[in-house]
């Protein structure tokens, strides 16, 4: 397992040292293990929501090649 230095701006140090005084954390690695594993679910969340978005764009534009289809087909049959 490879080791990093973080040095935190204050605000965010002092943040970090108040949750785990607090008890919500036992140390200041645990919270940082959480900050960086919260930090690598927002960027797969972000990736997967990019992925529904596209399908969402082919889907509509799919639909409406369909629709535009049935009208002529309909209007054929008229």
């Amino acid at each position: 397992m490879e080791t990093v230095t973080f040095a935190p701006p204050p605000e965010v140090a002092g943040t970090l040292e108040l949750l785990v005084q607090r008890g919500r954390y036992r140390d200041l690695s645990e919270a940082m293990n959480e900050a960086v594993r919260l930090l690598v679910q927002r960027e797969k969340a972000a990736q997967a929501t990019a992925q529904i978005l596209a399908i969402r764009r082919k889907l509509a534009d799919w639909q409406a090649d369909l629709t535009q289809a049935v009208v002529a087909s309909h209007e054929e049959e008229t």
